[in-house]
């Protein structure tokens, strides 16, 4: 019942933390964030596999 509770609340969150990752992918010095694109979509996978 607590993980139903988290479930929407946690998507939520990454969804947001993946559109600013892709917002900043857009941005000029791309190198640093395509690393923390990479990163926020490792953290977005891991969190829909505990889910």
């Amino acid at each position: 019942m607590e993980v139903r509770t988290k479930k929407p609340w946690v998507h939520q969150l990454s969804k947001i933390n993946i559109h600013a990752a892709m917002a900043n992918l857009r941005t000029p010095s791309s190198s640093d964030n395509a690393a923390h694109f990479i990163h926020s979509l490792q953290d977005w996978s891991d969190t829909k596999r505990i889910i």
